[in-house]
């Protein structure tokens, strides 16, 4: 390693050594652990060990060659040097400002005997960021202007992050503030005056902070000047700073636990045990078709001359499966992968060979994210992961990461706490706890399922949690499931960001759709980055074409011809009625949720509906929306199912006739992949009617606008010949124009400005994924509710036990946390969000959540009812 061969401080040399410093000291309950107190040069020691195993455990040492490489490609020796000294140090120097005496006396109970003047600050983070800084300034002013430039750069930004080490990010300009607003800054952090009491330090170690002051001051002047950075060096510095503070973290919290608990962390969540992993998956049914089917038949030059005469379905994924992976294989260089494949065509199955293969390529690759836009398709994955490999030992390190699932425990102690608690176990049981806990926060497993809106925390978020896992993303592969789905107001951002984030962190990325836009039309990646890209499909229309996916569904756009609402809703409850009669399975969507309640109403009270009725929309629980579905699943029994947009994706359903209110393109062929998905009929048809606008859903989408629609027959002719590229021309035409305009939405101000001045708050709130809504609160509707396995909960005994749980004070912070992760999946079937101004009468709140003792009072047949709570307020 590197680190190995540079000139490191000992800790115990800084410090005078009439002085013991002390870094923790541990609660009352917990002195009969071991050791009472930990010193400065313990907890130290004990953090490098941690960070150096988290680097040869995940393989970072390749991350830090690229960051020199990309910063420090034209330096000197002595630079790149000093670029790793400074690196490694920021664990050694991370906690020095301990030495303050104020933090010693007032928060470890140790009186040093020295008098701090003119402060009782007892703050210790800034004041370690200030040392660290006054020691390397001294060493980075020695080079020549531009080597000096550079290492000053990662210098104050590996400072910033020692100093939000107990917090998570905050602008980079705050960090400034903390000197300019204090004159020369001398005063800014925790007691820095105690620089001027000279027994604290060794003689060797010299300070001179009052003296550098006014340069610190200067060179933030420069920073803030500078702008010799690249686009690609910007979003690095930002992927770097993120980078650095999550291994801080780590190391920090390993070790603190360890000294704290006794409970040393030995797991980092990286495939142990891959060769056997990857054995299993290939000794699957399905893999062995798909390589017999190469054998035999993949090169036979007659099924490629007449390729639109193939029935088989499985032939043509054998084929999309077979050829993406032989792409993959000629460009193992590549960074990002797109994989456009029509639906239904397998690409679920196709991703995890693709993932699964560049692990066996690629040593350094040590873990998978499968990343999708909604958690019904990550616990839908779930179980395509559980049907391949059996009861396989490594699906039980297998995490599902989202804000529905508890967090991952091991059910036996959880079964057996009361029986524990009484015995001499009870540190294994609370260790239990803090192991699951830590696994969670720095996702210590191999493989995590999660949602797009959970990975973007980690990519962009401030918070400390957000920031945590941001080293086991590195070396990762990570699949993107329907990128596109979210506001593409920033999909130039997102793929920018994405490229930077793959180079850095040699991360490979695999992004699929069966409507996929070329995105790196939008990119600001520069053009060799963009030749780090590559497309896994090469012929489309071998597949989109072929008459197996293309004429799956008919196409009927003749009710976008009707204007009026009364006589939409009239002809479409005619044709509903007509097709349920036929013994069809009748699927109805619509944008608002109170269209389709109204829908549903208006065929319950007509005649002449033989066959079951449903509705599901958002506000249903996933109970009740998994019990519906299970009746829509059964063969050969007609059903009408009226709903929102939530049967788009991640519904396993097969409908024979479908009718749709239009949005965007996207949800079109999102909806058609609900239609005749096992291909068993050639009379399913799809109906698209215009009733309500999306535009109250899709506000910046720029498809909406109604010339991307299927109000225009040109976009219902795409539709039809599923030539999506074409379409998409026109959507990224418009965005690259909406997008460098001169306004709040130009992205190259974005990178120019915010980006690289490190702006952390204004990149979190532009790169949201879901905007939150000041207007909205959280209502908790007492009633019985049936869960996911059949049984019944009451509403206010979850609320009484979550509240308990929140009061509990002597309870271990990790136990609550996991047993909060538990309630908080269950409060779930009974919570709802709605507009402030419509809450109902309550009885006990906590925060923005609202507890509603007659929650009956709002359910019509066990389902939330909008009507009911507006009625009742008459709204």
């Amino acid at each position: 390693m590197y680190f190995d061969q540079i000139d490191k401080i000992n800790i115990e040399e800084l410090i005078n050594p009439s002085y013991r410093i002390l870094a923790h000291i541990k609660e009352q309950k917990k002195l009969e652990q071991g050791r009472q107190t930990e010193t400065l040069a313990e907890h130290t020691e004990l953090c490098m060990r941690y960070f150096t195993e988290i680097i040869q455990r995940k393989s970072l040492e390749q991350v830090f060659l690229n960051i020199e490489k990309l910063f420090f490609g034209n330096s000197s020796k002595g630079a790149k040097t000093l670029f790793w000294e400074m690196l490694f140090h920021i664990i050694i120097f991370h906690d020095i400002g301990k030495i303050n005496p104020n933090f010693q006396k007032l928060v470890l109970k140790n009186d040093i005997k020295v008098q701090v003047k003119e402060t009782n600050d007892s703050g210790h983070s800034l004041l370690s960021s200030i040392i660290y800084l006054d020691h390397f300034i001294k060493k980075a002013e020695q080079f020549p202007i531009e080597d000096r430039k550079r290492l000053i750069e990662f210098l104050f930004l590996n400072a910033y992050c020692i100093s939000r080490h107990h917090g998570g990010l905050n602008n980079f300009s705050e960090f400034e503030d903390k000197f300019l607003r204090q004159g020369k800054g001398v005063n800014a952090g925790a007691g820095l005056n105690i620089l001027e009491s000279k027994g604290l330090f060794d003689k060797t170690f010299q300070i001179n902070i009052e003296i550098k002051a006014e340069k610190i001051v200067r060179y933030f002047s420069l920073l803030n000047r500078e702008k010799s950075n690249n686009r690609e060096q910007t979003i690095a510095k930002f992927v770097y700073e993120r980078l650095i503070l999550s291994l801080l973290f780590a190391s920090d919290f390993y070790s603190t636990t360890e000294f704290m608990d006794g409970l040393e962390t030995k797991d980092f969540g990286e495939f142990t045990n891959f060769h056997t992993f990857f054995e299993k998956y290939q000794s699957g049914e399905r893999y062995r078709n798909i390589k017999e089917y190469k054998k035999k038949i993949y090169s036979n030059e007659l099924i490629k001359r007449d390729f639109n005469k193939i029935k088989d379905i499985n032939i043509l994924r054998n084929e999309l499966f077979l050829e993406s992976e032989q792409i993959l294989k000629k460009n193992l260089d590549k960074l990002i992968f797109y994989l456009e494949a029509p639906t239904g065509s397998g690409k679920s199955n196709v991703a995890l060979n693709l993932s699964l293969e560049l692990l066996k390529q690629d040593k350094t690759k040590n873990k998978i994210f499968y990343v999708y836009p909604f958690n019904t398709l990550v616990e839908q994955n779930l179980e395509i992961l559980k049907e391949v490999f059996g009861h396989d030992e490594f699906i039980h390190e297998a995490a599902v990461i989202n804000s529905t699932t508890p967090i991952k425990t091991d059910g036996h102690i959880r079964k057996n706490e009361e029986e524990i608690k009484k015995t001499e176990n009870y540190t294994e049981y609370i260790n239990y706890y803090k192991r699951a806990l830590l696994n969670r926060q720095f996702l210590n497993y191999p493989l995590v399922l999660t949602t797009h809106v959970t990975l973007f925390k980690y990519l962009f978020g401030t918070e400390k949690e957000d920031i945590f896992p941001i080293h086991q993303i590195a070396n990762s592969v990570i699949v993107l499931d329907e990128i596109q789905s979210y506001k593409n107001s920033i999909w130039g951002e997102i793929i920018s960001f994405l490229s930077v984030y793959a180079e850095v962190l040699n991360i490979k990325i695999i992004i699929m759709s069966a409507t996929l836009p070329d995105l790196d039309v939008l990119s600001l990646a520069s053009e060799e980055q963009k030749k780090r890209t590559v497309k896994l499909i090469k012929e489309r229309n071998k597949y989109f074409l072929n008459p197996v996916f293309k004429e799956r569904v008919h196409l009927d756009f003749s009710f976008l011809e009707l204007e009026q609402p009364e006589e939409i809703i009239a002809e479409l409850l005619e044709k509903v009625k007509l097709y349920a009669n036929q013994n069809k399975k009748v699927l109805i969507e619509f944008i608002r949720k109170d269209r389709a309640e109204e829908f549903c109403r208006l065929l319950h009270e007509g005649d002449n509906v033989e066959c079951e009725i449903e509705l599901i929309t958002g506000d249903y629980s996933t109970a009740i929306r998994n019990e519906i579905l299970q009746k829509v699943k059964q063969k050969d029994k007609p059903m009408i199912l009226v709903a929102t947009q939530v049967v788009e994706a991640g519904v396993d359903i097969d409908m024979d006739i479908g009718f749709k209110n239009i949005s965007l393109l996207d949800s079109e062929e999102q909806f058609l992949g609900r239609i005749n998905r096992s291909r068993g009929k050639d009379d399913s048809i799809a109906y698209f009617f215009h009733l309500d606008d999306s535009k109250v859903i899709y506000k910046e989408d720029v498809r909406k606008q109604q010339e991307l629609t299927l109000k225009n027959k040109e976009i219902q002719s795409l539709l039809k010949e599923k030539d999506f590229p074409i379409y998409y021309e026109r959507v990224l035409k418009k965005l690259f124009e909406h997008t460098r305009k001169y306004n709040d939405h130009n992205i190259e101000v974005f990178f120019d400005e915010e980006v690289r001045l490190l702006s952390n708050y204004k990149i979190q709130k532009k790169m949201e994924l879901i905007e939150e809504h000041e207007d909205k609160v959280t209502i908790f509707l007492n009633s019985k509710v049936k869960d996911i396995d059949g049984k019944i909960l009451q509403g206010q005994d979850i609320w009484k036990q979550y509240k308990e749980l929140l009061e509990l004070k002597d309870m271990d912070y990790s136990e609550k946390r996991v047993k909060l992760s538990d309630i908080t999946a269950r409060m779930g079937l009974f919570t709802y969000e709605i507009h402030v101004n419509e809450i109902p009468p309550y009885s006990d709140r906590i925060g923005e959540l609202y507890y509603i003792e007659d929650g009956e009072l709002y359910l019509e047949n066990d389902r939330f009812s909008r009507k009911k709570l507006k009625k009742d307020l008459f709204i």
